[in-house]
């Protein structure tokens, strides 16, 4: 890239409350094609390649500044425009004084739908300024200016009036002619037609000041940070060996927790199970001292509630219903009313439940608009035995 043209003015007159322009030739507005999902560093880092790639440059001969004019809150980390310059060029801007220091296309008004161009000069060259609305724009020569426009009006629409600043050259006031653009001299003039009036420095555009480097932003927050990394690793490393003792404890109540429930699995198999396999033990000895007791008595026992709702209640747990209703009567059961995915779920929900050992009654089940899946009503009572 070639070493841009020397500011049009001298930066010493300049105080700190107003801008410095520079030539917009030196610091054009490229479009890129970024993905939407990238912020910050990451989204910055692409940017470059894409941007070293269609300009054929080294990275280390360009820098970047991101776009965002023009974009609300909620999109301006999604920009995908860049400003470019040579690397040392935008280096040397840092010192200036001013309030920002802002590419010279930047200061023309803009507006939604409205073009902004003005003629300047630029080291004895005519030169035009362009704003294609709040979040577009240029400066280039009269012949690359019109090229620039005659595309722009081919890739979108064509804006509903141009503000022309001082004289256009006659080409691009030929082009406005042929696109039955109307052309308007001031901001009041497109005001009173009913258009939008364009502001100066309306969009954000003070944010864009050349002088801030991202890049040089986040270095100076990291050599900042380095003397507490000695700090936070002492801490981390206390937090460490306090993690350990903690797990040590931990892994040794589950070993002693591991090895009770080893013992009670091994009691319950042989005197409750018959050696069969335990899933839970509660459920399981209750059960199997339920039946001891109505062979005893020749009459068969009802669970009590609360172990039939547990036993229930892992049943549900497995087939990954969601429970709305659990309600106990003497007189009825256990009526459950649970939400699961279609109706073959169901049916598989009523058979793992017989399965356990239950009867179940299925009430209802039904869809309903606006909830997903199958809603089932069902009735769960213990095994009746029957007389053979």
């Amino acid at each position: 890239m070639r070493q841009p043209a020397p500011f049009p003015d001298e930066p010493d007159a300049k105080t700190a409350s107003q801008i410095v322009l520079v030539p917009g030739t030196s610091v054009p507005l490229v479009s890129l094609d970024l993905p939407p999902g990238l912020r910050g560093q990451a989204r910055e880092q692409v940017a470059a390649r894409q941007v070293s790639d269609r300009l054929g440059l080294k990275s280390d001969q360009i820098a970047l500044r991101p776009y965002n004019a023009g974009l609300d809150k909620g999109s301006a980390e999604a920009w995908t425009q860049v400003l470019v310059a040579d690397k040392d060029w935008l280096a040397s801007l840092v010192d200036l004084p001013g309030r920002a220091v802002l590419p010279d296309y930047l200061s023309l008004p803009a507006a939604p739908e409205i073009w902004t161009i003005s003629a300047t000069k630029i080291e004895g060259a005519l030169a035009v300024m362009v704003r294609l609305g709040p979040q577009d724009g240029f400066t280039a020569a009269p012949a690359l200016a019109r090229v620039a426009l005659r595309r722009a009006l081919q890739d979108g629409p064509a804006p509903k009036a141009i503000l022309a600043i001082g004289v256009l050259p006659n080409d691009l006031q030929d082009l406005a002619s042929a696109q039955n653009i109307r052309v308007f001299r001031s901001a009041a003039d497109l005001a009173a037609s009913g258009l939008a009036k364009p502001r100066v420095l309306g969009f954000g555009e003070l944010g864009l000041d050349l002088r801030n480097n991202p890049t040089a932003a986040r270095a100076r927050l990291k050599r900042q940070l380095r003397p507490w990394v000695w700090a936070f690793a002492a801490s981390a490393l206390a937090a460490a060996v306090w993690g350990a003792g903690q797990w040590w404890a931990i892994q040794s109540a589950d070993n002693q927790t591991l090895a009770y429930k080893k013992q009670i699995t091994a009691a319950v198999q042989q005197d409750f199970t018959n050696g069969g396999p335990v899933l839970d033990a509660r459920v399981q000895v209750t059960r199997a001292l339920a039946d001891l007791k109505a062979q005893d008595t020749g009459v068969k026992q009802e669970l009590d509630p609360l172990d039939l709702g547990t036993q229930i209640a892992q049943i549900l747990s497995v087939a990954g219903a969601q429970t709305n209703l659990f309600h106990y009567r003497q007189d009825e059961g256990l009526r459950i009313v649970v939400q699961v995915s279609d109706f073959a779920a169901v049916d598989q929900l009523a058979e793992a439940i017989r399965a356990d050992g239950l009867d179940v009654v299925l009430q209802d089940r039904r869809t309903e608009n606006g909830v997903t899946g199958v809603r089932a009503d069902l009735i769960i009572n213990p095994a009746q035995e029957t007389d053979q």
